[in-house]
């Protein structure tokens, strides 16, 4: 499932729609710009951009929203269609919304206003590492409007009972799921949406996402007064049917899809400033490695976090002059890092080192790296009440052994495309640094994607290795072990049973007096005891 550890996300709005050559053939690409910001309809931001939608360029780079979170996006549910917002999920299969009141929305899907809503009559529960819901399965239209408004019949849980699932002020009513029916609820036969949207349209299986976040807050280190309070707004897209080229530069590096339930990729690799953590390559992917847009953190297995997090440190003891107010618990994320010295610049990024993971490639015996900005893992926070700039370690262990998981704070870095009809997906080099590289404001290296390189091992000795459960195979196996066994302890049986009943006759026939003499013996003993009851 999902790890929802988003605190806030942003909504995706509509801005425009135009045909491209993609790499999947002549299907149409759509483009979602996405943004953080009150509910408000799409007259109002046509208006606000003088209502030139007829170029995706007037649209780009002018939506903001919070960094380092999560996104969601504006669908029509319904007949007459209902407007809800939905968590943009990579990480779980089920398309859901809310269908209840709740303290932390404003607004909820009406399944009895819908003309074209149809209960199933099967109930679904989903939990997350955070949070869980349960409602009613169904199925109604739904409408992404800048997909040239095409409508598609989908499955839709309707949430009637949720627990720490809805956010307060996120803006959001529902979840939608964009990976495998393998992990949909209550089980794979319930069809996710993105399977539904392609299988109903002539829209190719692929999407894009280009999340920008904290990269695209204005790098100013001269900006050391903390009174006031930070940039809060960053910009994102999403491609559906195709990739934009314009979103991302260089070659896209593709790791296979391990298997279709989660997106679940190999980890060959982790380095700390370039330098090799040097652990067993299968510690990375235990018991898996997912790519999730709906968990805000980079999550490790707990040993390759404190690894982690030990190299962290150690390189910031020897960067970070005198390591000022960096508490002991920063680096489990309970607690905040409020750099105090204002002397120091606005942002302490320079003293903490990149992060690089190593993925399979898609090339045989050879893999390529993610080199992950600490702008991306040290999460901005501001403290309203104290007026202070405040940073969040981005990175947590996983929960009960979940695996590594390449969430936001890592993925706001790259285009990352979700091929599904290659079974692969992309990492390249994002559009989202362009205006401080072009300005030479970055405040540290901006993230890339490097060339494929070759490996000493087969990636695929890193990935881990499930129990398959039921296999005819085996179990065809024992059975003929089985046989064999009987089969050559039968004779044995034999002998062993004719030597008892030879022995239990001789007995009989030499030693009967003795045991007529035992058993009279007894009896006296089974009278007393039979006298004495009452």
């Amino acid at each position: 499932m999902a790890m929802l550890g988003l605190e806030i996300a942003f909504v995706l709005l509509v801005t425009c729609v135009f045909e491209t050559a993609t790499s999947t053939g002549t299907h149409h690409l759509y483009t979602l710009p996405l943004k953080r910001a009150r509910e408000i309809g799409l007259e109002e931001i046509f208006a606000e951009s003088e209502k030139d939608v007829s170029s995706i360029n007037g649209q780009r780079n002018n939506i903001r929203g919070r960094p380092g979170l999560g996104y969601y996006v504006e669908v029509g549910v319904g007949t007459p269609p209902q407007t809800l917002n939905v968590l943009i999920d990579t990480g779980s299969s089920n398309f859901a919304v809310a269908a209840a009141p709740h303290e932390a929305i404003t607004t909820f899907f009406q399944r009895e206003d819908s003309s074209s809503y149809e209960d199933q009559h099967t109930e679904v529960k989903v939990p997350y590492t955070q949070g869980e819901w349960s409602g009613d399965l169904g199925r109604d239209v739904v409408q992404i409007p800048s997909v040239n408004e095409t409508l598609v019949t989908a499955n839709i849980a309707a949430i009637t009972q949720s627990e720490e699932f809805f956010l307060n002020g996120s803006h959001w009513q529902g979840i939608l799921g964009l990976a495998f029916a393998d992990i949909a609820r209550p089980d794979s036969s319930v069809e996710p949406f993105f399977h539904s949207l392609t299988r109903q349209t002539d829209i190719a299986d692929i999407f894009a996402l280009q999340m920008c976040g904290t990269l695209m807050a204005k790098n100013d280190s001269k900006a050391a007064n903390a009174t006031e309070a930070p940039i809060t707004d960053v910009i994102g897209s999403m491609n559906i049917g195709g990739i934009d080229r314009t979103l991302y530069h260089g070659d896209i590096q593709y790791t296979p899809i391990r298997r279709d339930w989660f997106y679940e990729v190999i980890m060959t690799d982790m380095k700390v400033d370039n330098t090799s953590l040097g652990m067993d390559c299968k510690e990375y992917n235990f018991d898996k490695t997912i790519v999730d847009s709906g968990t805000t953190n980079l999550r490790l297995p707990t040993r390759v976090f404190n690894h982690t997090t030990a190299a962290i440190e150690q390189y910031v003891e020897k960067h970070m002059p005198s390591r000022p107010d960096i508490p002991a618990d920063f680096w489990s994320g309970d607690v905040l890092m409020c750099p105090m010295d204002l002397t120091l610049p606005y942002e302490p990024f320079h003293w903490f080192p990149t992060l690089t993971l190593d993925l399979q490639s898609t090339t045989k015996g050879q893999a390529f790296s993610l080199v992950v900005s600490p702008q991306q893992y040290l999460r901005h926070e501001y403290d309203n009440k104290e007026k202070k700039n405040c940073y969040k370690f981005g990175i947590t262990p996983s929960a009960d052994s979940a695996g590594t998981v390449i969430g936001a704070v890592v993925m706001e870095g790259f285009y990352v495309i979700f091929d599904r009809e290659n079974n692969r997906v992309g990492f390249a080099k994002s559009s989202c640094t362009d205006s401080c590289e072009a300005e030479e404001s970055c405040v540290h290296r901006p993230p890339y994607v490097s060339g494929s390189f070759g490996l000493d091992i087969d990636p695929e000795d890193c990935g881990y290795v499930r129990s398959s459960g039921y296999s005819p195979a085996l179990m065809i196996t024992a059975y003929i072990l089985a046989a064999i066994c009987l089969l050559f302890l039968l004779p044995i049986i034999v002998l062993t049973v004719n030597y008892q009943m030879n022995q239990r006759c001789k007995g009989r026939r030499g030693r009967g007096v003795v045991s007529h003499s035992r058993l009279n013996q007894e009896v006296p003993i089974n009278n007393e005891t039979e006298a004495d009851d009452p």
